[in-house]
């Protein structure tokens, strides 16, 4: 136990450290180290929600009154800016600081999960990758969910891993509520507690301290986390209802859905990719560019709600609705609107979505290696994104290898595996590094689990964790 001690205080001296040195970087070159807080279109929009929660109690991204209800975003991460706007005020270098902490804590949470199942060598040195990792280190220093929901995983995955060795109604309850929780903070991980639900009555593994529990407890077990999800997400659906008269989480999906995936995918099919983002150019000199995809979608959209007045019709055009200015229209009809246009678009090109879902995945997952071929990036910072690319790309293979090569307890992998492709689900075919991010973690632990030996599949987990400290093992392992 000392020892295990010690080795968190030196993972969390070293996470002071590299955040530390990355904060100084940033203020020498900036000059302050809340320069990146705003630097996405989405991060004052969270501040304006936090801000209005901590000293109005409502949740609206109004900038004064009057303050209308928001039902665009969720409110996970608004709510945490909030408490800490209730720790160190409204001020945006403050909550950068303690969002720098919360990305340590994060190493040391997946340090503690990792130890469960390997040994502490091998541990500390996934975690040690971790903690390193550039991009997790980056977002840090942006005012968006990246790190907050990678905490939100970190914590259901350990409330998972308790509740499967525990098996008790109020542990998978518990896992329940962090799952809905996490969805609040960032929808995209909503098909996570679908998976997670369905096979939570999957028959367990007997073991001397664990031995295989009846069947009707294992589906008592599913219906308890479907009840823990249910309570925040439900009676966030129901505030929606009794504010917009809809049943719902949020009316961003539409948008996203069809703006963004839609649009990314017939983007690719007529060889564009490149202009993808070009509605959200910072360059002044770009902003009045035509997007014809968006274009198209817009005139589709009117006519689905032609029946609206024209002056309505008038402000829901892409350059508003792409970045959550819906104007004076039920947002709730508009997104069930544009997912209609949204999957009509994509059904109508199937062998194009699976491939550039396909190619998403890849690049995401070995992201920035494909920035290699920039022809317009420096030779240096081309082979900078090359040589991290490798090593992303060398940790990929790993994973592949460890899960393929030869047999392996699934128990170990089954939260890793689920977390790692819900989430490239939902976020393919948008690219962008910090949706890798949450997957890290996923991906160290499956390529540090240790090989099996040959043997049976007990005999191999056993033999494997006779190395791992018992300390570090849940309670009743």
């Amino acid at each position: 136990m000392k020892r295990a001690r010690n080795l968190y205080a030196i993972l969390a001296l070293l996470g002071l450290l590299a955040q530390a040195g990355l904060s100084g970087l940033v203020i020498v070159r900036e000059g302050s180290i809340d320069a990146y807080t705003f630097r996405s279109l989405d991060s004052k929009e969270y501040f304006a929600l936090a801000y209005n929660l901590e000293s109005a109690h409502t949740f609206s991204s109004q900038t004064g009154p009057p303050l209308t209800p928001d039902t665009w975003r969720t409110p996970g991460y608004p709510l945490i800016l909030a408490v800490g706007m209730a720790l160190v005020g409204p001020h945006p270098t403050g909550l950068i600081v303690l969002q720098q902490l919360l990305s340590v804590a994060n190493v040391l949470l997946f340090f503690g999960i990792a130890r469960t199942a390997m040994s502490e060598r091998r541990a500390m040195i996934a975690a040690g990758l971790f903690l390193l990792a550039p991009y997790r280190l980056y977002y840090s220093l942006w005012l968006l969910a990246t790190t907050c929901f990678t905490t939100a995983l970190l914590a259901t995955w350990y409330c998972w891993q308790r509740a499967r060795v525990s098996g008790g109604t109020l542990a998978t309850l518990i896992t329940g509520l962090m799952l809905g929780a996490t969805v609040l903070i960032r929808p995209i991980a909503m098909v996570l507690p679908v998976v997670l639900i369905a096979t939570a009555a999957i028959p367990r593994r007997q073991t001397d301290a664990a031995p295989t529990p009846h069947r009707k407890s294992q589906w008592t077990s599913a219906l308890a986390m479907l009840a823990g999800c249910l309570v925040l997400l439900g009676g966030w659906s129901a505030r929606n209802r009794a504010i917009a008269g809809h049943w719902g989480l949020s009316s961003q999906s539409g948008a996203v859905l069809a703006y963004f995936k839609a649009a990314e995918v017939e983007l690719w099919r007529q060889g564009r990719a490149a202009d993808r983002y070009i509605e959200t150019s910072l360059d002044p000199s770009n902003l009045d560019k035509p997007h014809t995809v968006w274009g198209d979608i817009d005139r589709n959209l009117h006519e689905r709600l032609a029946d609206l007045p024209q002056k309505t019709l008038s402000t829901l055009t892409w350059r508003n609705l792409a970045q959550g200015n819906r104007g004076d229209c039920d947002p709730f009809v508009v997104s069930s609107a544009l997912s209609t246009i949204a999957w009509q678009m994509l059904w109508q090109a199937p062998l194009a979505t699976a491939a550039v879902c396909l190619e998403r995945c890849a690049m995401i997952l070995t992201f920035p290696a494909h920035l290699v071929f920039d022809r317009e990036a420096t030779t240096s910072r081309r082979l900078l994104h090359g040589a991290i690319g490798i090593l992303y790309t060398m940790l990929l293979l790993t994973a592949i290898i460890r899960l393929f090569r030869r047999r392996i307890c699934w128990t170990d992998v089954l939260f890793p595996l689920a977390a790692l492709l819900c989430l490239l689900i939902a976020t393919t075919p948008q690219l962008d590094p910090r949706f890798r991010v949450p997957m890290l973690p996923f991906l160290l632990f499956v390529s540090f689990l240790p090989m099996p030996l040959r043997g049976t599949k007990t005999e191999n987990r056993e033999t494997n964790r006779r190395d791992i400290d018992p300390d570090a093992l849940p309670d009743g392992a």
